[in-house]
């Protein structure tokens, strides 16, 4: 909280205001943002797609025509992808070309 709190009072001390322009600079700020994300999506299920064709997953046939869910939830904490998945690191964000702008 103190390092996005010291970089958002050095980004406004002169300007009064922070606009668009001023995001790019707030790469702390950024990597808050998107470690939210991954923590608690906006939506823990992405869009439900359909299967065009007959693929398998994890050793199960999934047929065309079948709707698939995505659990951006399960995602976001899943150990295999993230290094201690449930405490919120934005510094895990700061080289990362992940973005959102």
């Amino acid at each position: 909280m103190n390092k996005v709190q010291e970089e958002l009072r050095n980004a406004i001390q002169n300007k009064g205001n922070i606009n668009i322009c001023n995001f790019k600079e707030l790469k702390y700020f950024q990597a808050v943002i998107k470690e939210t994300f991954r923590l608690h999506p906006p939506g823990p299920l992405l869009i439900v797609h359909e299967t065009i064709q007959k693929t398998k997953i994890e050793g199960y046939d999934v047929l065309p025509g079948t709707l698939v869910h995505v659990n951006a939830w399960a995602i976001g904490r899943d150990p295999d992808s993230w290094i201690y998945p449930e405490k919120f690191m934005p510094e895990r964000f700061l080289e990362s070309t992940i973005d959102f702008i």
